[in-house]
């Protein structure tokens, strides 16, 4: 692929995701499975990406699956790279906002969760240090049910939030061939 056809491909991601988040529209691809990131508690982690935040902000973006049946809350998440705040995404009067989902964030029983732009989605603020496409972030997730699962997410180009979504993020963060 020429530098021309990728920066197209760039350009459409990233009105993707400006698109997503400001309709709070989801993406109708189901992202690839493949192998879960982490798992635990009849639940498995798919796709997880952090884009590259431009500033001391950043989102993690994944898929949690109940392979189980039970369901479970997402409760919140723990990094040494800063504050983290599980976020929803909501239409108000018109205007799309972003909210503290102080409850949590439901894993519906035999379904998924997806966290992704212009939707659900873990924020971290005050970053304590700056994060690079390709650099890892360990992060721990923790779940009603399951309780607590650690992994390890990488960072993606921020133009690829949306796009990662239906792909595998392990290959997000190398140049495309």
């Amino acid at each position: 692929m020429n530098a021309r056809e990728r920066a197209i491909r760039a350009a459409a991601a990233a009105a993707l995701a400006w698109a997503a988040i400001a309709c709070g529209s989801e993406p109708s691809a189901t992202p690839p499975r493949g192998e879960a990131h982490a798992a635990g508690g009849g639940l498995a982690i798919y796709a997880p990406r952090i884009p590259e935040p431009a500033g001391d902000v950043a989102a993690l973006y994944l898929v949690v699956v109940d392979e189980e049946g039970r369901g479970d809350r997402l409760l919140g998440a723990q990094s040494a790279i800063g504050e983290a705040m599980l976020h929803e995404t909501r239409e108000q009067q018109g205007l799309v906002r972003m909210t503290p989902a102080r409850d949590g964030l439901e894993v519906p029983a035999h379904g998924e969760l997806r966290l992704q732009p212009g939707g659900p989605h873990v924020m971290w603020t005050g970053l304590r240090e700056p994060l690079g496409v390709g650099s890892r972030v360990r992060v721990t997730l923790e779940f009603e049910r399951a309780g607590r699962l650690a992994l390890e997410v990488p960072v993606v180009p921020a133009e690829q939030a949306a796009e990662v979504a239906r792909r595998d993020p392990e290959d997000a963060a190398a140049p495309e061939r």
